[in-house]
């Protein structure tokens, strides 16, 4: 079933939101909270990432070039599930390289890629504006990653609830920022906040006991 430790989920990815957030679904399926069939020997994969891809290579009729906010959210997403992360530009361009450098290296989110603690990570819901997706890692962890797939509204805030992630996350679990490498306070009585997203901005945060 798995020749190569990996299986595709979706149709070829194309250059566009969309597609991104089209095949990230589409991994859906493999993810059941008990019995994941994506997990170590056979990775449930969403094809390759178009990070640092301008333009309509891929498809002519995609749509505009995404931003690097854009490019940090689709990395992200694939971190969160587990998905292999195969980029697709250039890396011989060193504009487009500086780009995209700061979340293409971050280890943390590389890490939790990376990390298994039974579960390769799950979306949590699947309309509206707010999407959430949730892994487990050691020790008790968990980490949150929610992007704003509303592409015209200026800034939307967001709370998470400690329970919804994990039944055995405390009230008061330390959250570390991993796109800014910060330690982010506690959750505060079984909650905690972001209060501001853009357009198409994602927050991605491990939580600790």
């Amino acid at each position: 079933m798995c020749p190569e430790d990996t299986f595709r989920t979706s149709t070829d990815i194309r250059n566009s939101w969309g597609s991104w957030f089209g095949n990230l679904a589409s991994m859906a399926p493999y993810q059941h909270p008990q019995y994941p069939i994506s997990q170590p020997g056979c990775w449930a994969y969403a094809d390759m990432l178009m990070v640092g891809v301008f333009g309509n290579k891929y498809a002519p009729t995609a749509g505009p070039a995404a931003s690097s906010i854009e490019w940090r959210s689709h990395f992200g997403a694939w971190c969160i599930v587990s998905s292999p992360l195969i980029l697709s530009f250039d890396l011989a361009n060193v504009t487009t390289l500086d780009m995209v450098w700061p979340f293409i290296t971050n280890l943390e989110a590389i890490g939790v890629n990376q990390a298994w603690a039974g579960h390769p990570g799950r979306q949590m819901n699947a309309s509206g504006s707010m999407r959430v997706w949730a892994k487990a890692l050691p020790e008790g962890a968990q980490a949150m990653f929610v992007v704003n797939m509303d592409a015209h509204r200026a800034s939307v805030a967001f709370t998470v609830h400690m329970a919804s992630l994990s039944s055995t996350l405390p009230a008061d679990a330390r959250a570390r920022d991993i796109w800014a490498h910060t330690e982010a306070g506690r959750a505060h009585e079984g909650s905690f906040s972001i209060p501001s997203l853009l357009p198409h901005d994602s927050a991605f945060f491990l939580f600790r006991p």
